[in-house]
């Protein structure tokens, strides 16, 4: 499936959409969404009928996420056909949607205006205070918990996250406050279509390597979006990661915008010290604010593993203050933090195995989850099964992605989700397997997809945590082995 394209600079709607600046949302507004299932497109949908707006879509699966938006009181087809477009005021796509989609193509031979996700997310967030979390990987959990932050200090601001949250979540909620906090997704270069006021860079890392062709080009992605936010606004900027930290210092040089940074490192605006591991599993640290705001050293636990969590925690809590909500009741709301779907989510225990699912498919992503799998299980072996995604960025990552792995005690890879994409000569899972042989691990390559529950239930023991890890369609293995190791 060929994406589509706005044009290079990002901004401008490119050809077959509409100017969104021209398009106002209402109770009469009927929006249909292509898509309507995807994990962005339907958190949008919720927001939609939360504000009594009409809503309408098409999906080529279906599924439980579609059955919630029909009770909810959306209108949604399986397949696409041009009669379902018939009385829609605006079309919304995402970047996966081509030109040739039957219900675009309607669309557009009728005059109906046709615009981006993006698009639509910007106009949902007219009016109110947008922080917006962008990076490379950690949008999801830091924006989860920036919700999270604002809902115990009081606050019910609007959101849209990438994946719910585990414990009573929706994706997507329209608040009764005038705060909105999204994810700002730098794929397809979407975000630059975004403008916030408070703005989070968690971290800057080559990925995309279809949209991308080298860090220039997505440090310049960045700066982008960086130009079309609020000037008045703060950029808070993770000094701990090289891409970001080096990001920070040429924005110092080169703009009058507001940066505070943070991270462990010397010399930060507000540094994390003291951390240590609870024994659930989770992080203690203590943050220290040279800006001035905090009036003292402040100690926060959060109960999601890893480190990249205590820096996500402190980016949330850094952006919900800046929207009004107490540093303490910030702190204690992440003390209940579970974490959002797929983002080290526990899915269940049978026969002594734990499962945990991911959503991690870059090295560093995988790296990391690898690490708070040790973290979580130290007195057992961690099995990391992974589904290697995309073609492209196999091809470009493969190794990579073997060596991010090769830590855990086991490693399982399958053969490569498409994603829509063609497939490459010679480009397969086994790229990754033997990124993990190089690097000393333990691995076993299994394209045949049919064989995966038997081998799998066969390898581990009591006290493994399994790791279903990757960003296709791996996360239905979980819950299919917790079955069959309880004879279900």
């Amino acid at each position: 499936m060929n994406p589509v394209t706005t044009n290079d600079d990002g901004l401008s709607p490119g050809e077959g959409f509409t100017d969104p600046a021209t398009l106002s949302l209402g109770p009469d507004t009927r929006i249909h969404l292509i898509g309507i299932g995807g994990s962005g497109m339907n958190g949008l949908a919720q927001l939609l009928i939360e504000r009594h707006i009409p809503v309408s879509g098409s999906d080529l699966r279906g599924g439980m996420v579609c059955d919630v938006l029909t009770s909810m009181g959306a209108t949604v087809h399986v397949g696409h056909a041009a009669k379902y477009v018939e009385g829609a005021d605006i079309v919304v796509v995402s970047n996966a949607v081509p030109r040739t989609n039957v219900e675009r193509q309607w669309a557009h031979d009728h005059g109906i205006p046709v615009i981006l996700r993006a698009d639509l997310l910007n106009l949902l967030m007219r009016g109110n205070r947008r922080i917006l979390i962008s990076g490379t990987h950690g949008k999801t959990t830091t924006t989860a918990m920036t919700t999270r932050i604002l809902q115990a200090g009081g606050l019910d601001p609007s959101f849209a996250i990438g994946g719910a949250l585990h414990a009573g979540g929706n994706s997507a909620h329209h608040g009764s406050s005038d705060v909105f906090v999204a994810e700002a997704d730098e794929a397809f270069r979407s975000f630059i279509r975004l403008r916030g006021d408070c703005i989070v860079v968690t971290n800057i890392e080559m990925d995309h390597h279809d949209v991308f062709s080298d860090e220039a080009a997505l440090h310049t992605a960045f700066k982008r979006f960086i130009e079309v936010s609020n000037p008045d606004g703060p950029l808070l900027i993770c000094a701990d990661d090289p891409g970001s930290a080096t990001f920070g210092q040429m924005l110092r040089k080169e703009t009058a915008y507001t940066i505070a940074t943070y991270g462990t490192t010397d010399g930060v605006d507000v540094q994390i010290t003291d951390i240590s591991h609870t024994e659930t599993g989770g992080s203690s640290f203590t943050i220290t604010d040279h800006t001035g705001l905090l009036p003292e050293p402040i100690s926060v636990t959060v109960a999601v593993p890893g480190r990249h969590n205590v820096l996500n925690a402190t980016a949330a809590l850094m952006a919900a203050t800046w929207a009004g909500a107490d540093w303490k009741t910030g702190a204690e709301g992440l003390t209940a933090f579970t974490g959002a779907a797929r983002r080290f989510q526990y899915l269940g225990s049978a026969k002594g195995i734990r499962v945990v699912d991911d959503y991690g498919h870059h090295p560093t992503e995988l790296e990391a989850t690898v690490q708070a799998a040790k973290q979580a299980n130290p007195d057992g072996r961690v099995v990391a099964l992974f589904q290697p995604h995309r073609y492209s960025r196999t091809q470009a990552m493969g190794k990579a992605l073997g060596v991010a792995l090769a830590d855990a005690d086991l490693v399982i890879v399958t053969d490569i989700y498409a994603a829509g994409e063609a497939a490459v000569p010679g480009v397969t899972g086994a790229l990754v397997a033997d990124g993990v042989k190089e690097a000393g691990g333990n691995v076993r390559f299994l394209p045949d997809r049919s064989t995966l529950l038997d081998v799998v239930a066969g390898v581990v023991q009591p006290g493994d945590l399994l790791l279903t890890v990757g960003a296709g369609d791996v996360t239905e293995f979980g819950p299919q082995l917790l079955d069959h190791l309880d004879g279900r």
